[in-house]
């Protein structure tokens, strides 16, 4: 299965799913992917609406942009989504992890620590800032291909320019 067709998400379509309330420009929501099967399902809540729930794969408060207001990467959800793939087993969620991982490396929100190997397998040690908390992240094998697939799904995945 190709990586878009595993990772089609939707984006935001700027209402509540349960209640359909339209969020108002700056108006705070929640997130939350639910996993199902090999791809993700994303649902965006309103306040009065959202109520956490282990179901949720991840989860991370968004804000429905100002018209004039340029777009930007959440941090939080960038975050949400890496610390929940990070221990994931599946080979195409690691890839994801790794990517992201980049991407909060270059916000300063991970250092790296090092790298170790594990026969042929290459492993990013990286450390959370400020609390030292300590991920270790595997070099996938990604080919140019695939990269291209695997940003769009993550702007797609995340509402934002990743």
């Amino acid at each position: 299965m190709s990586l878009v067709a595993e990772y089609k998400i939707t984006r935001t379509t700027g209402s509540c799913g349960p209640c359909a309330h339209g969020f108002a420009e700056g108006e705070e929501f929640t997130t939350a992917l639910f996993a199902g099967g090999e791809s993700f399902e994303r649902r965006d809540f309103c306040a009065a609406c959202w109520k956490e729930t282990a179901e949720a794969y991840s989860y991370w408060r968004s804000r429905a942009p100002r018209k004039d207001e340029k777009k930007r990467e959440n941090p939080m959800a960038v975050w949400a989504f890496f610390e929940s793939l990070s221990g994931d087993a599946d080979p195409q969620r690691k890839k994801l992890a790794f990517l992201l991982s980049l991407t909060l490396q270059r916000k300063r929100i991970l250092k790296m620590a090092g790298t170790r190997r594990e026969g042929a397998r290459e492993f990013l040690e990286l450390e959370k800032r400020p609390d030292g908390t300590r991920y270790s992240v595997e070099v996938p094998d990604i080919k140019d291909e695939e990269m291209a697939a695997l940003r769009e799904e993550l702007v797609r995945l995340l509402d934002s320019a990743v």
